[in-house]
């Protein structure tokens, strides 16, 4: 009988996985400008914030299929693509 050898990143603790320095955006900013955060960036996911209250989130995917197919400009605010906070969390 064997048994399992727990992966070392299970042991580690939350703050020691998160990120630092998250780049965030605003519900106004722009499709447009929160792609080139993200192509600038590296990442798929930006959090939207409203002051310090995290609001939403928006990912590249969102941006193309709740925007960008549905002919949303890229002029637009993110908050046309994000899935906001309370949708997430049923609030």
């Amino acid at each position: 009988m064997s048994e399992k050898v727990p992966h070392a990143q299970s042991r580690q603790k939350c703050r020691e996985l998160m990120s630092k320095n998250v780049r965030t955006a605003t519900g106004d900013t722009t499709l447009k400008d929160v792609a080139a955060m993200m192509r600038d960036g590296d990442m798929g996911a930006v959090p939207i914030v409203d002051g310090n209250r995290l609001i939403g989130i928006v990912t590249d995917r969102d941006i193309v299929v709740r925007a960008v197919s549905e002919g949303t400009g890229v002029d637009s605010p993110v908050s046309a693509a994000m899935s906001s906070f309370s949708a997430v969390h049923g609030a």
